[in-house]
């Protein structure tokens, strides 16, 4: 029996084996038949195109007559149908002969084989373009706006409006167009801006205001990129009562730093920062139990010089007691709200009693929109500390390992940390840290707060300024490593980020600093590609006489050197902190500098 078994065993080994040879023989003779019918029809394109010819002596390559060549490739064409190649050589040899009918009609045909091949639609723009045909050429970019990758139709559609410019062509500069390019690139999210500013530029504000607020409710993660755009219209059309109207109708406590700023200074250039803060205190003493007026007045208060104003704890806790007299209940979206505050301005005792209250609620579960904000707030809050002591981490491991197992008690002790870190594994990400907990625990805590961040939230409009902070905090330490690979991420993930420059210039300095040249020029390399396809070859302030422009520039490095060697600033500031705009110029001179040093 064993022996039929084994003997059977060889057999079905070697049917398969015969198999596979067969099947590698066969795809060696397909591959082969492959590459001699493509060279078979490369040496007839050839041959229909050109000819040999001896001069003084020696044979040379020489283009046949362009009707004989045209007629040849004819009848290559036959051979080898539907070849796009083959038939946009056609059209161009139609052209040269003025026969244009037969030209576009071959441009034609090559987009019927390739409908969203966006080099054959600009060839056959291009084509339209140099017969003067304008208005055809523009309907061809039109048409490229409806299929093109997102990351090219900002592009694009600025060529097609400057087109339409130069060629007066009216139609692409009417609120009607703009509006049918928005609606057909909800997710290109640079075509929407760029057709606000050329509603505002062409002076149809009324549209443009329209488009705006439109474009807000409908994309809640931009909507302050559009409240700016909407502000600074506003302002220059001088409706004042307008901004500070649009303002508080989209008070948002967590907008950016730089949104903050700005509407507080409004107030303040208007004269109404004092009578805004007045009002809010006299509504909030009618009505002490109004949730949203103590929230504005917890944020006023931080942006106001005067010195006897409260703390945002001290408005919170008597919203508490006020709602508790009240027997008023807090909404998860109130609670979260108060953490957020709290924990942005470190008070993590406070804030600890609103999560573990959210946690009751069970309004903290994996990938739930609340858990998102809180884990931003801290790591705002542990990527801000940097070396201080915190009351949430008492500056070492032992409470982020006593957190992992909490009880059920409420308070500080059982630890916000075990309230977001329930269903994960905090102790295996700092084993290795632990001989360094006092110094690294908050960068650590920080890091891996991103790390979940990123798993459950990818798409949150925080991220970005996460990967950023993240990037800047190990590259302080010249911890390189991690730094590299999360810049590498984040050049991946936001290709159009105005930031990389900076935290990618960070990174290349902190690679000068630890001597690894090469990877600091890599950087430099990488750069230079970025920015060279983001157009950015010299600032507004680099667009000078000759004679200035060589100090300027110098004087521009300079800074901009002693700024990146700073210690980074703490993430509030960070978003409004004056810096030099990075430019090919300033990273091609540091490159040169970086090859001169070694005379290479």
């Amino acid at each position: 029996m064993n022996t039929d078994k084994h003997r059977f065993k060889k057999q079905i080994f070697w049917v398969l084996l015969v198999a596979a040879i067969i099947l590698l023989l066969s795809s060696s003779d397909l591959l082969q038949n492959s590459a001699s019918a493509n060279d078979e029809r490369k040496t007839a394109i050839e041959n229909a195109l050109y000819t040999k010819a001896e001069f003084f002596g020696a044979e040379a390559v020489v283009s046949l007559p362009t009707a004989e060549a045209r007629k040849k490739l004819a009848d290559v064409e036959k051979s080898f149908p539907n070849d796009a190649e083959i038939i946009q050589k056609l059209a161009d040899l139609d052209e040269k002969l003025s026969q244009f009918d037969s030209a576009e009609q071959n441009l034609q045909k090559i987009i019927e084989l390739k409908k969203d091949d966006l080099t054959a639609h600009e060839n056959l723009a291009e084509f339209y373009r140099r017969r003067g045909q304008f208005e055809k050429a523009a309907e061809v970019l039109d048409k490229m706006l409806t299929f093109a990758p997102t990351e090219n139709r900002a592009a694009i559609f600025e060529r097609l409006i400057e087109f339409a410019r130069v060629h007066e062509l009216e139609k692409y500069h009417t609120a009607a167009f703009y509006q049918k390019i928005a609606a057909q690139n909800p997710s290109a999210f640079v075509v929407i801006e760029s057709v606000a500013d050329q509603l505002i530029e062409a002076e149809n504000y009324e549209e443009a205001l329209k488009l705006l607020r439109e474009s807000k409710k409908q994309f809640p993660a931009r909507s302050e990129i559009f409240l700016e755009k909407e502000v600074d219209l506003l302002i220059s059309m001088r409706l004042f009562a307008e901004v500070e109207k649009v303002y508080l109708e989209n008070f948002n406590p967590f907008w950016r730093q730089e949104t903050s700023r700005k509407f507080y200074e409004f107030l303040d250039s208007q004269n109404r920062l004092r009578a805004y803060g007045k009002e809010l205190k006299d509504a909030l003493k009618r009505n002490p139990t109004d949730f949203k007026l103590a929230v504005r007045l917890s944020q006023y208060q931080q942006n106001d010089s005067v010195y006897d104003n409260d703390s945002s704890a001290e408005i919170i806790n008597s919203l508490e007691e006020s709602r508790a007299a009240a027997k008023i209940e807090w909404s998860a979206d109130e609670l979260v709200t108060m953490a957020r505050i709290l924990l942005a301005e470190n008070e993590s005792d406070a804030a600890s009693r609103f999560l573990y209250t959210l946690h009751l609620k069970g309004k903290l579960a994996p990938q739930s929109e609340l858990r998102g904000k809180v884990l931003y707030e801290l790591f705002r809050l542990f990527a801000n500390a940097e070396n201080e002591r915190i009351a949430l981490s008492k500056g070492d491991l032992q409470f982020y390992k006593d957190v992992a197992t909490a009880d059920t008690n409420p308070g500080i002790t059982t630890g916000i940390l075990s309230l977001i870190f329930a269903d994960s594994h905090p102790q295996r990400e700092f084993d290795e840290k632990e001989r360094f907990a006092a110094k690294l625990f908050n960068r650590a805590a920080a890091y891996r707060i991103f790390l979940e961040f990123r798993e459950n939230y990818p798409d949150a409009p925080e991220l970005a300024q996460m990967y950023l902070d993240i990037v800047r905090s190990y590259t302080a330490r010249n911890e390189t490593e991690i730094a590299e690979k999360t810049l590498a991420e984040f050049e991946q993930k936001y290709t159009d980020s105005s930031n990389y420059a900076d935290a990618a210039l960070r990174l290349a300095d902190a690679f000068a600093t630890s001597k690894k040249i090469d990877k600091e020029r890599e950087i430099y390399q990488k750069l230079l590609d970025y920015l060279g396809k983001q157009g950015k070859f010299t600032s507004q302030t680099e667009i000078i006489s000759a004679s200035e422009k060589t100090s300027e520039n110098d004087e521009s490095t300079r800074n901009y050197e002693s700024y990146e060697r700073e210690t980074p600033p703490k993430y509030q500031d960070s978003l409004s902190q004056k810096k030099p705009e990075i430019t090919y110029q300033i990273v091609l001179k540091r490159l040169v500098s970086s090859l001169s040093s070694e005379k290479k």
